[in-house]
């Protein structure tokens, strides 16, 4: 029993913190915008980067849409990667594609005008 606890706390627990680096490992993060500056402002710059966000509410209130534009957001303006949890069967790679696309500067296609809305 000691062996497999010691064993799983080497390989997969994460090592103790102080609530100073805590703090300073929270503040040196990046954010990754939404792509709607009024909601990246009460966000306070947007969601943080290398954590996991979650968004609530009720049916139509705008999550799914939320999410699909700040990952196209996020993927536009930087090389980053996202990991995208759909707990709903909602996402659409094909939505997220054009808005990466309109973000990138391709507004040819009429319907990408309407991307740019928060």
């Amino acid at each position: 029993y000691d062996a497999i606890l010691r064993y799983l706390q080497n390989a997969e627990a994460p090592l103790p913190v102080s609530g100073v680096q805590l703090e300073s490992n929270l503040r040196g993060g990046g954010f990754a915008s939404t792509g709607c500056e009024s909601l990246d402002s009460m966000l306070a710059g947007g969601f943080r980067t290398s954590q996991v966000s979650e968004l609530c509410g009720v049916s139509g209130s705008g999550k799914t849409q939320i999410c699909h534009s700040t990952v196209a957001e996020y993927v536009a303006s930087s090389s980053g990667r996202v990991i995208y949890i759909d707990t709903t069967g909602s996402f659409s790679a094909t939505r997220v594609a054009q808005m990466i696309t309109c973000r990138r500067g391709s507004h040819h296609h009429p319907a990408n005008q309407t991307l740019d809305a928060c």
